[in-house]
């Protein structure tokens, strides 16, 4: 049975991991609606994953992007370090 929960436990976190690797990818796509990108940076938020947080960083300390989408990563990063 423990090792049932391991794999479970491993799996959901290769899920999200996956899905933090999708987000940052939307967050990043210039291409992108900026709705669509400002919603990745509020769902990157939600996110435990290191990852997350680092691209939230990063993306907050580009000087080239939208006030919006800044503030958004500046509120999920708030959030990250709340937890």
């Amino acid at each position: 049975v423990q090792a049932k929960v391991g794999r479970f436990h491993y799996a959901r976190r290769m899920s999200e991991s996956s899905g933090v690797s999708d987000l940052i990818g939307l967050l990043n796509d210039e291409s992108a609606r900026p709705d669509e990108r400002d919603d990745a940076a509020i769902d990157l938020g939600k996110s435990d994953d290191p990852l997350a947080l680092e691209a939230l960083i990063t993306f907050a300390r580009r000087s080239d992007q939208d006030d919006m989408l800044i503030g958004s990563c500046g509120e999920s990063i708030a959030q990250i370090w709340e937890r």
